[in-house]
C-alpha cells in the first residue's frame, strides 16, 4: 500500500476509536448514575449497558479507576505517536 492509504486507515481507524470511547465514556457516566455515584473498577463491572472495544486492537481500552477519578485510553495506532491516542480522564462529583 502507499502512504496515502496507509494514514486514510490510521485516520479511519481513530475515528472509529473516538467514538467507541466516547461510547464508553456513557457506559461509565451510566454506570455511576445506578451505582451511588461510584465509578466501576474495571470495564468488565459495567453490565447493564454494552461496552465498546478499542478499534485500534480489537480489543478492551486502557482503563483505571482512582477514587472519584478514572482514566480512559486507547491504544496506539501502528506508527502512531501520544497525538493518535484517544484520552478521557472521568471524575465523578457528587
Amino acid at each position: 500500500m502507499d502512504p496515502a492509504h496507509d494514514r486514510c486507515r490510521v485516520i479511519v481507524k481513530r475515528f472509529e476509536t473516538n467514538l467507541a470511547a466516547l461510547q464508553c465514556v456513557e457506559a461509565i457516566r451510566s454506570y455511576a448514575a445506578s451505582h451511588a455515584g461510584r465509578l466501576p473498577q474495571t470495564l468488565a463491572e459495567i453490565t447493564e449497558v454494552s461496552v465498546p472495544q478499542d478499534a485500534m486492537i480489537g480489543g478492551p481500552f486502557r482503563y483505571t479507576c482512582t477514587g472519584s477519578t478514572a482514566v480512559l485510553e486507547s491504544s496506539l495506532p501502528p506508527g502512531g505517536d501520544e497525538k493518535d491516542r484517544t484520552r478521557y480522564e472521568i471524575t465523578v462529583k457528587n
